[in-house]
C-alpha cells in the first residue's frame, strides 16, 4: 500500500531513534528471509526422500522399488513461482486442485499486481508543491506505507521488492502449514486454505486497485 510523504527543502539529521528501528526492522527481515528459505530447502528435501524400509528378495526381483516420476512432484519452477506451500499440497482430487489453483491465484494476479502498482507509484519523480495548502513548500513523493515491507526505506524500490517476496514466500507457506497443524491434513484443513488464499487475493486486488488510483491523483491539488 503506498502513501503520500512530505518533506520540507532543507537537509535534516537522522534521529538515533530513527537508526535503531532500522536496525531492528532489517534484522527481522533477514530472520524472516532465513525462515522462507529454509523451509523452501526442507519441503525439497522432503519431496525427494524415499523409504528405506526392507523388502524380501524375492519380492524385490519381481517388484522393485520405483521412485515417483518427475511429473508426481512439484518441479522446483513450480516451488519458486507458486511458494513454499505449494509443496505442501499433494494429491489430485477436486480440493487439491482447488487448494493449488487458490495458490496460484494469490500470487497472479494477486500479489503479482499489488506490487506491480506499488513499484509503480514509487517510480513517480517527487514533487515540489507550490500552491496552497499544507503541501506548500514541500517535495512530495509515493511511498510504501505498510511497514512489513520497509526494512530498508520506505521509498527503496529494490527494498520493497524483495521484502513482498520474502513476505509472500512466508504467506505461501504459513497459508497451508498453520490449517494443516490444526485441522490435521483433513477437508476442513484444504478447505480454510482455500479460504485464506482467496481473501489475501482480495486484499491484494484491492490494494493494487488504490495505489493506481494514488497515482492518477498525484501531485496533490489542494490539500
Amino acid at each position: 500500500m503506498c502513501r503520500v510523504t512530505c518533506q520540507q527543502n532543507t537537509s535534516c539529521v537522522r534521529s538515533s531513534i530513527h537508526v535503531q528501528e532500522t536496525i531492528v526492522k532489517k534484522v527481522i527481515f533477514t530472520v524472516i528471509a532465513f525462515i522462507a528459505l529454509t523451509q523452501t530447502l526442507v519441503a525439497r528435501a522432503q519431496e525427494n526422500a524415499l523409504p528405506d524400509a526392507p523388502m524380501p528378495m524375492a519380492i524385490r526381483a519381481v517388484r522393485p522399488v520405483t521412485r515417483p516420476a518427475a511429473t508426481e512432484r512439484p518441479t522446483f519452477f513450480k516451488e519458486m513461482v507458486l511458494g513454499p506451500g505449494y509443496t505442501m499440497v499433494t494429491g489430485n482430487s477436486k480440493l487439491d486442485k482447488a487448494e493449488r489453483l487458490s495458490l496460484f491465484l494469490e500470487r497472479y494476479p494477486g500479489a503479482v499486481f499489488d506490487l506491480g502498482a506499488t513499484e509503480s507509484g514509487l517510480t513517480v519523480p517527487a514533487y515540489s508543491y507550490t500552491g496552497p495548502g499544507k503541501y506548500k513548500g514541500m517535495t512530495v513523493s509515493i511511498c510504501e506505507a505498510d511497514p512489513l515491507l520497509t526494512a530498508f526505506g520506505p521509498c527503496n524500490e529494490a527494498g520493497v521488492a524483495a521484502s513482498s517476496v520474502v513476505f509472500e514466500d512466508l504467506l505461501s507457506w504459513s497459508s497451508v502449514a498453520i490449517p494443516q497443524h490444526f485441522i490435521h491434513r483433513g477437508k476442513v484443513a484444504k478447505i480454510t486454505t482455500i479460504t485464506i488464499n482467496a481473501g489475501v487475493t482480495a486484499v491484494h486486488v484491492w490494494l493494487g486497485l488504490r495505489n493506481i488510483r494514488l497515482q492518477e491523483n498525484f501531485p496533490p491539488k489542494n490539500n
